[in-house]
């Protein structure tokens, strides 16, 4: 039972998982009408944030929805007395609880005639207001400006987004400088289909007023705009399921940790259909006497699958229990840089997997060991002294059957555990010992834009001056978080097309970036003071990629190159330097073409968000709280947010490798532990029934080593064909295993002589006990027995 309990355990638990990301509709009024608005650009690029101004001209000229609603996030300040801290904000159109059709869990979720109106989640009303009934009419600030608690969102409910659930929400107004993703809720009877058609037929239009509403922009800003949006194909996307960045990261994990727990559980299958056999063998007079009395081999078979029905119940109410208890441990091995709104929770679908898998299971031990029996010979059953003892031939399949699914199961993990230590040995493009980041963004904490230049220079000057501190230096993009900022990128003169839509990415730096960094110029200079002044063209720095995609043949210093949308890009930087390449979303890529430039005065006081980059002299955590300390005392106080050192940021980024290397390592473990309890029950049972063999053959002069040899052979016979199976079964998966593998062959050498040699190690020990019986038989015992 306990080992059905694992099999089922574990199939549950994965399946809530899915259940979860790729499977459970949103919690809100009939989710199969919920549509997302995107751009698709003839690079296949996706386009899903969208300006301001969008949401409101698409709820006016979109007549195939019946609502067109829109959500954005930042992060912001929150103070309520003495607590003060960073919590994640989500801005909402008017209509946005409407349109879900969401109902308060306390009071009112519509603003009303108060802007400053406030929407508390309900994991954010429990953890900062203790569940407290009398939190409405409150006031808290959020970046300083007060606003007023009106309601409370039920229990369940993320949002669009399912695994990031914003703390607070608030009202959208028509000034908010915020990006949007936008959505609508189709009409009664309008296909996804005829609103896909109107989309197109109606986003020119919403282009040309989007851009009308843009009055910054030139005469050749806006034409190119207008040329770019031509090329770009709109489209709707049901979003019934939510949306999710770890379903997309997920796909390809989900599909191979699926098939591990369904050969995880049809192991488990094996080894009690072996048990069960090596029972109803030891029955087999009592079943030939009740099949010549007239029984009806169906009666003894629906005996036998009631038996097998109870154990399989009982294996799946250990299954259930071990998957309810374990859903927070896996969320667990999900590191976030926030805490996931995921609740892994079985549900009624996921109950209604775990009895199908119980039904099945339950067959599955059954079947196979009656009709062995069933075929067997009556009248050799009640001869006296039974039958002749040979090799069980069905149980030698089961074990090997055993043997191919932890096979298929240890290759696979050993090649995953080798693809994270390739990943954590790759080398990044720059040094990550003793390397500090954290975000910081004073207009969390109230200051105006106008004095956020001084601020940052405050920051620079006094994070320097702490001991242990090395370099100091600010960017705007972060690195290792899987996102970055792309732009289109042509030598000066020529022309970009929309194939050469986000071709490289760009960063804005401090001076010493590089040197805080670690990243080594191979060409040029560094940035100096002068490069900050805001002209053209702009000096930049390039990685070595950037040099063989985009410039000219020879020196590239001095060349020069622009950005633009299918237009003609004049000369906007120069390059003064270059760099190697470096990695910046995550280890797995290839280091991208990327250009640095200088960061200016206007940036320093336009940026929001910047990530300050802290070089330590020795150990980290002792600087970190130096630099804590000292924002504390910068302006009104800023509290840094995603405070972590290189390291650990790189491990995070490697969750998902992580989280499939640690799971299917703890499949294969098992697997590999079933075929040695079954290799290890099919040769006890086996020297059991060839005790007066083994007794005859050292009567007549076998040495220890002839009886060893006998068992070793049957070890053998078992081992080497699950094994050949196994990769053959395993060479059918590469497809699926190929993508998640990093610096390694689909048929890495080293998995898989690792796999033969433990496979070779678990027949040698589960083959010992039954050996040294076999050896210890007394000739003249065996011989008296029948």
């Amino acid at each position: 039972m306990a080992l059905l309990a694992i099999g089922i355990g574990a199939n549950t638990l994965i399946f809530t998982a899915v259940d979860a990301l790729l499977l459970r509709p949103l919690p809100v009024k009939n989710p199969q009408q919920l549509v997302r608005f995107v751009l698709i650009h003839p690079t296949g690029f996706v386009e899903f944030w969208m300006g301001r101004n969008n949401a409101w001209i698409m709820r006016d000229r979109f007549k195939s929805c019946s609502e067109v609603f829109a959500e954005g996030q930042v992060d912001m300040s929150f103070r309520s007395g003495d607590r003060l801290e960073t919590v994640s904000a989500e801005f909402v159109t008017d209509n946005y609880y409407r349109a879900l059709g969401i109902q308060p869990l306390l009071g009112r979720l519509t603003a009303g005639s108060d802007d400053n109106a406030v929407v508390l989640s309900y994991g954010f009303w429990q953890r900062a207001f203790g569940g407290r009934n009398g939190v409405l009419g409150e006031s808290i600030h959020l970046r300083g400006q007060p606003f007023t608690i009106v309601g409370v969102l039920p229990r369940g409910f993320a949002g669009m987004q399912i695994e990031d659930s914003p703390d607070v929400r608030l009202p959208l107004k028509k000034d908010s400088q915020v990006s949007l993703q936008i959505y609508g809720r189709l009409r009664d009877g309008v296909t996804l289909e005829q609103a896909r058609a109107e989309y197109v037929s109606v986003y020119p239009a919403i282009a040309e007023a989007e851009l009308a509403l843009s009055p910054k922009m030139t005469p050749e800003e806006r034409h190119a705009s207008l040329v770019a949006a031509q090329e770009v194909h709109p489209q709707l996307e049901i979003v019934a399921n939510g949306i999710s960045t770890l379903r997309k990261q997920f796909s390809t994990a989900v599909q191979l940790l699926m098939g591990a727990v369904g050969v995880l559980l049809l192991s488990v299958c094996a080894n009690v259909a072996g048990l069960m056999l090596a029972r109803m063998e030891a029955r087999r007079k009592e079943i030939a006497v009740r099949l010549s009395l007239g029984a009806r081999p169906q009666r003894i078979l629906r005996d036998t699958l009631g038996e097998s029905l109870i154990l399989s119940v009982l294996g799946a109410v250990g299954g259930f229990l071990i998957a309810s208890s374990c859903g927070p441990l896996l969320l667990r091995m999900m590191p976030a840089r926030r805490p996931l709104a995921l609740e892994l929770t079985p549900d009624p679908r996921v109950l209604f997997f775990t009895i199908g898998v119980c039904f099945v299971t339950a067959l599955l031990i059954t079947l196979l060991p009656s009709l062995h029996i069933f075929r067997t010979d009556l009248a050799g059953l009640m001869s006296r002294g039974g039958p002749q003892a040979r090799r069980s031939r069905v149980g030698h399949a089961l074990v090997a059957l055993q043997v191919a699914l932890a096979t298929l199961l240890l290759v696979s993990g050993f090649a995953l555990a080798r693809t994270v230590e390739r990943l954590r040995l790759a080398d990044p493009g720059f040094e990550r010992e003793q390397l500090i980041v954290m975000s910081i963004d004073p207009g969390m904490a109230g200051v105006r834009m106008e004095e956020s230049k001084a601020v940052w220079d405050q920051v620079i000057q006094r994070a320097e001056s702490l001991p242990g501190v090395a370099s100091v230096s600010l960017a705007r993009s972060q690195v290792m978080h899987g996102i970055g900022v792309k732009t289109t990128v042509a030598l000066a003169g020529r022309r970009t097309t929309p194939q050469d839509f986000l071709n490289s990415s760009l960063n804005d730096v401090s001076l010493g970036y590089f040197q805080t960094m670690g990243m080594r110029i191979v060409a040029g200079r560094d940035f100096q003071a002068s490069d900050a002044a805001n002209t053209k063209p702009r000096p930049s720095v390039v990685t070595a990629s950037f040099v063989k995609r985009f410039l000219a043949p020879g020196d590239p210093i001095g060349q020069k190159f622009g950005t633009g949308r299918t237009s003609v890009v004049g000369p906007d930087y120069v390059v003064v330097g270059v760099v190697a390449d470096t990695k910046i979303r995550s280890m797995r890529e290839e280091a991208p073409p990327t250009f640095f430039s200088a960061m200016n005065d206007a940036a320093l006081r336009d940026s929001d968000r910047l990530q300050l980059f802290v070089r330590a002299r020795g150990g980290t955590a002792g600087v970190i709280r130096d630099v804590e300390n000292m924002m504390a005392t910068v302006g009104p106080g800023i509290a840094p947010s995603e405070v972590a050192t290189m390291d650990q940021e790189i491990e995070t980024s490697m969750w998902q490798e992580r989280l499939i290397a640690a799971l299917s390592s703890t499949f294969a473990g098992l697997s590999a532990l079933l075929v040695a309890i079954g290799l290890y029950g099919l040769l006890a049972y086996s020297v059991s029934r060839r005790t007066r063999e083994f007794g005859i053959r050292m009567a007549l002069g076998a040495r220890v080593r002839h009886i060893t040899r006998l068992v070793g052979r049957e070890v053998v016979w078992t081992i080497v064909p699950g094994l050949v199976a196994g990769l053959v079964a395993y060479a059918f998966c590469a497809r699926i295993i190929g993508p998640l593998l990093y610096g390694l062959r689909t048929y890495d050498v080293t998995s898989l002589v690792g796999t033969a040699l433990l496979l070779a190690a678990v027949g040698c020990i589960a083959g010992f006990g039954p050996a040294r019986r076999a050896i210890a038989v007394e000739p003249t015992q065996a011989l008296r027995e029948e």
